[in-house]
């Protein structure tokens, strides 16, 4: 029988006393799945999480179809989901670990909620290249999801008629958890 988070067994065939049998339990073992996208300025609002099949899920944790115990869940039933660039760790809210136990009663939860995921967001990265010249603008490259800007450092590839300015490098630096960085790469135009 449960009672608020231990087993109550009382067939001891010696004593013929209550046994108090405790089942620990973590969520080290669930798993959200990967998400990375480029910065668009709004947080994703659903995630997808893999439980061990020993749980039992709150009822509003919707099975996804396939063959491990896999749910959506809602941006709302965790911590760490946010707009900004970078790498975000993901743990379970603090209501849905409260509704993740309340649906176990048979299990004794740590209150430790590690990161169970990671919510990648990389930069919107602009790379304008300028005429050192003129100061016009020739040219720019502005990230995406199908080329994103997820290392720190953009290597210059240069429009055709153009090189880089004597001295300069041929890559640009950025920081990673800027939503987005604009970088000016000074060229000049070949003849």
């Amino acid at each position: 029988m449960s009672n608020g988070g231990y087993l109550l067994n009382t067939n001891n065939p010696e004593t013929d006393s209550p046994i108090i049998d405790w089942k620990q339990a973590t969520i080290e073992q669930f798993r959200i799945h990967y998400q990375s996208y480029t910065w668009t300025g709004k947080a994703p609002t659903t995630f997808v999480i893999t439980v061990p099949s020993a749980f039992n899920v709150p009822a509003n944790w919707q099975r996804v179809p396939g063959s491990q115990p896999t749910y959506q869940l809602t941006a709302a039933d965790l911590s760490g989901v946010t707009a900004n660039a970078g790498d975000h760790d993901l743990t379970l809210s603090l209501a849905s670990f409260k509704a993740l136990q309340a649906a176990n009663m048979d299990l004794v939860f740590s209150d430790w909620r590690p990161p169970i995921g990671t919510l990648n967001i990389w930069p919107r990265l602009t790379v304008k290249f300028v005429d050192k010249a003129s100061g016009l603008l020739i040219d720019q490259f502005v990230s995406d999801d199908a080329h994103p800007a997820k290392t720190g450092r953009y290597y210059v590839d240069l429009s055709i008629g153009c090189g880089l300015v004597a001295g300069e490098v041929n890559y640009v630096d950025y920081d990673l958890n800027e939503n987005q960085p604009v970088i000016t790469v000074p060229v000049t135009r070949l003849k």
